[in-house]
């Protein structure tokens, strides 16, 4: 049975704090604090959250430094913080944003957007620690490991010098099995190569579906600097440009629209198995409680009633794309990773592995390959001595 996240409620009214209880109850562990200073102690004495409902007026710390101040904590600064307050001004939502927030709910509070709004966050801060966890949980080698080009030893981290398939042995759950290749059967030598990849993320797509020419304007021109812009004018079109060969990282979708409607075009993407992780944030005058549980019910991650506020959209948009590029970042370095197990065929006379492919190469290059290790060639001293006795140390 998986364990319940632990959602932390700092609101100063006890009214309000009983209803987000009750709210939460079944769904998630909760604790409850009235202020911000009991907040800040609580998680010093090692209360660790999945997410914090901070309310942002409150006698005493506002919400706004307790935001602050639990971002410029090491320990706490994952931690995901959405506000809840009847401060509604553009300006007071762009600085909950600024001092770290991941949402922002205004008072009074419409439950079931704020219900939907913790489950998108839960859900994220989910796949981001399963990812972590993952990457924790995988025995692999990792860095520069010193090899002698000649006799394939390999220095460990005590400087001493040692044959390679013992020291990879020691590091990961790897047995050899030793052989002849063919090409040492016919006194051959094998050539040596090298396989490194860079991972370097790309500038952000942004996919705008919207029908107005004026909204469209403005949101081409509010973004473009930051990111790779693509435009559909109606949901069908949308549907096709999210086929592309590069999916976007971010869907801004309008709900009123000739055809298919924002709504069914969501419900489209999320079937197939290539958009259905693609952020959708919703655009749209429908503005009615039953309007904004059918957007997130679609599969949307946010819902922004127009008019449009355009700074407050922005803020939005890069707060969904960091925890979108924050999971895509841990996924592609679980996919990417290679671990080595189980029984390697080994030819203990040129140091080569047979490969997955019925292939030998030489054992360096195969740990290379199928580790984060990566390979730095040299000559031990005793291969120095027998290759050139003559040098001088």
């Amino acid at each position: 049975m998986q364990k319940k996240e632990t959602i932390l409620i700092v609101e100063d009214e006890r009214f309000n704090a009983s209803i987000l209880r009750d709210m939460l109850h079944g769904k998630y562990e909760t604790e409850t604090v009235f202020d911000g200073e009991q907040a800040l102690l609580l998680l010093d004495q090692g209360c660790v959250p999945d997410l914090i409902l901070l309310d942002v007026m409150m006698p005493g710390i506002d919400g706004y430094e307790i935001c602050r101040r639990i971002k410029n904590n090491p320990k706490t600064k994952n931690y995901p913080v959405i506000f809840m307050t009847s401060k509604s001004e553009p300006a007071d939502i762009a600085k909950g944003f600024e001092v770290g927030a991941v949402d922002y709910v205004t008072k009074p509070v419409n439950y079931v957007v704020l219900q939907n709004r913790i489950r998108v966050h839960i859900e994220l801060q989910r796949a981001i620690k399963q990812s972590e966890e993952a990457l924790q949980n995988i025995d692999t080698l990792r860095g520069f490991l010193p090899v002698c080009c000649s006799c394939k030893k390999v220095r460990s981290e005590n400087g001493t010098w040692e044959e390679f398939e013992e020291f990879v042995e020691s590091k990961l759950d790897v047995s050899f099995e030793n052989s002849l290749c063919p090409k040492c059967r016919d006194n051959n030598e094998m050539e040596i190569t090298d396989d490194n990849f860079v991972y370097k993320p790309e500038k952000n797509v942004i996919l705008l579906v919207e029908d107005e020419r004026f909204n469209l304007n403005m949101l081409v021109d509010i973004l473009k600097d930051e990111y790779e812009l693509r435009i559909a004018k109606d949901g069908m079109s949308a549907l096709q440009r999210c086929q592309a060969d590069r999916k976007p990282d971010l869907i801004l979708l309008d709900v009123l629209m000739l055809g298919i409607d924002g709504f069914e075009t969501c419900k489209q993407l999320k079937t197939l198995p290539e958009t259905e992780n693609i952020p959708v944030i919703f655009m749209t005058v429908k503005r009615q409680t039953n309007d904004l549980l059918k957007g997130f019910e679609v599969g949307g991650v946010d819902y922004i009633v127009k008019p449009i506020d355009y700074k407050e959209l922005k803020v939005r948009v890069k707060n969904h794309l960091n925890l979108h590029n924050q999971r895509k970042i841990l996924e592609h370095q679980i996919k990417e990773i290679q671990t080595l197990t189980g029984l390697l065929p080994y030819c203990p006379k040129c140091k080569s592995v047979r490969n997955d492919d019925g292939y030998w190469e030489l054992i360096d290059a195969y740990v290379g390959n199928h580790s984060e290790a990566r390979i730095s060639h040299g000559l031990c001293e005793e291969c120095m001595q027998k290759l050139y006795p003559d040098l001088d140390d």
